[in-house]
């Protein structure tokens, strides 16, 4: 009964399968040759390409992309994790370094909202604009914050878009839902 369980589980979850892995590969990725850096998850990378780059614009025009792109191949709830996990790293270091208020008010710039939650629920609500808050966010960090702390934050929000993007998750969702039958 249980093997029949997982079965129809998996069966259940191949059509939710496709949209819960993005395939990104893990270093510099020429199918995306406006962001090559996608999926890299060298901290390191993503530090000097902000440290060292001449203009941080293209930098918060990535972020956007790639938090669109996620949008478009995770499963809700996966991006919703992934949005809420990158955008309260964006909100404290505004609150940090800019000057920023935990607000829930949506004034860009200057406000941070400090809860997690509201991060996911705001994402898993079905909103179409993650991306562009998220760049226009990363845009006003880059021009009013010191360029070492911008670039840690970038490779700090790259590195977890990258994981994202990168991992297998539909076997992760796949085990996770077997493990729970096999409990029963």
């Amino acid at each position: 009964m249980k093997n029949f369980l997982l079965l129809i589980l998996i069966c259940t979850f191949s059509g939710f399968a496709v949209k819960a892995q993005c395939n990104w590969v893990n270093g510099s990725d020429a199918s995306i040759p406006d962001d090559n850096g996608r999926g890299i998850l060298d901290w390191n990378a993503h530090y000097n390409y902000a440290l060292n780059a001449p203009e941080l614009l293209s930098s918060s025009v990535y972020v956007g992309n790639r938090v669109t792109n996620l949008k478009n191949c995770l499963s809700q709830e996966m991006f919703a994790s992934s949005f809420a996990s990158v955008s309260l790293m964006i909100a404290r270091c505004g609150i940090q370094y800019a000057g920023w208020v935990n607000s829930p008010d949506n004034a860009i710039p200057g406000c941070g909202i400090l809860d997690s939650m509201d991060h996911y629920s705001y994402a898993i609500g079905g909103n179409n604009n993650m991306g562009d808050l998220s760049r226009q966010k990363m845009k006003y960090l880059s021009e009013n914050i010191d360029k070492e702390v911008y670039a840690r934050l970038y490779a700090d929000v790259s590195v977890a878009l990258a994981k994202a993007g990168t991992a297998p998750a539909a076997t992760a969702v796949i085990l996770r839902h077997h493990r729970f039958l096999l409990r029963r």
